[in-house]
């Protein structure tokens, strides 16, 4: 779990600098790595933030499949 948070800290980073594209590469391996983890938590935060970053992006189906992902 703690792979997963360094990978969404430096997501965060990455993202208030305006490096979208790394940001959200960041944020996928921040969540394969909680879900490995198995921290429900920190899945769960990492999946809304990548879905906020796809709506950003513009990438809006993906943004909706997270969310779907995210429900499950």
């Amino acid at each position: 779990a703690e792979l997963a948070r360094s990978y969404y800290n430096r997501a965060t980073a990455r993202a208030a600098s305006g490096r979208l594209k790394e940001s959200i590469a960041d944020t996928q391996k921040a969540v394969e790595t909680a879900r490995t983890a198995g921290d429900a938590h920190l899945l769960g935060r990492t999946e809304q933030f990548l879905g906020l970053q796809d709506i950003i992006s513009g990438d809006l189906e993906q943004a909706l499949a997270v969310d779907q992902h995210e429900i499950r």
